[in-house]
């Protein structure tokens, strides 16, 4: 993820031990590293592109994370949304782009019918820590009824977090249709605030207008979060 826990990577494919066109001896070669993973997801895109030639870059996007496959080794922060999966991207109905989430955070969702039908959707939330699910977002509305081509928007609320233990939380919305269902995947992270304490909390000397004064001042950060300050005289 970065910095700020935005969700990275957005999904994983295939690149352990692919074998490709080996120019030195004009025959193949076994390599693995994100180098092999890269071609099976542009060309996902590709196939997205010639399914629904009208679907925006975010659209054909959304359709490659919502429907990936979640592995069940690694964690949130290591698959994103998970493996793609090249025929459930293509059949997709629904394509509702991406969360990433902060703590604490509500984020707007945009849900897009792109069938011929109306679609009747359900959406839930669910979160885990160290493996063991919690209760900490929620959906506004929870249902949804979208005619052919419409779209709405739903408001994912993740928080307030009390007593949680500190660390990394991971998050999945689900929405469930009568065609299947899709999921958009969610990171976010418990952390103390920072505390900031100076000591001594105010200066007072007194010397010789002629002369230099040097006093010493500690700043102390009590909390568990980065401290950024800037001092001004």
């Amino acid at each position: 993820p970065t910095v700020d826990l935005s969700l990275k990577p957005d999904l994983v494919a295939s690149g352990v031990s692919i074998e490709a066109a080996d120019f030195a001896t004009n025959g193949t070669t076994a390599k693995s590293g994100t180098s092999m993973a890269a071609p099976h997801v542009s060309s996902l895109a590709a196939l997205l592109v010639q399914a629904h030639p009208m679907w925006t870059p975010l659209m054909v996007k959304a359709a490659m994370v919502n429907t990936a496959l979640r592995l069940s080794g690694p964690k949130l922060r290591d698959q994103g949304a998970g493996r793609i999966r090249a025929a459930a991207a293509v059949a997709t109905t629904i394509s509702p782009g991406e969360l990433y989430a902060g703590f604490p955070v509500s984020s707007t969702l945009t849900v897009l019918n792109v069938t011929t039908t109306s679609v009747s959707i359900s959406l839930f939330t669910s979160t885990t820590f160290s493996g063991v699910p919690i209760s900490s977002a929620t959906m506004e509305p929870a249902t949804l009824v979208l005619a052919p081509g419409a779209s709405s928007t739903v408001t994912v609320t993740i928080g307030p977090i009390g007593g949680d233990s500190l660390g990394e939380y991971d998050g999945r919305v689900t929405l469930s249709h009568s065609g299947g269902a899709i999921t958009v995947p969610y990171l976010y992270s418990v952390a103390l605030a920072p505390a900031a304490s100076i000591s001594p909390p105010s200066v007072s000397t007194t010397v010789d207008h002629l002369l230099a004064a040097t006093t010493t001042t500690t700043l102390s950060n009590s909390g568990s979060g980065t401290l950024t300050y800037k001092l001004t005289g």
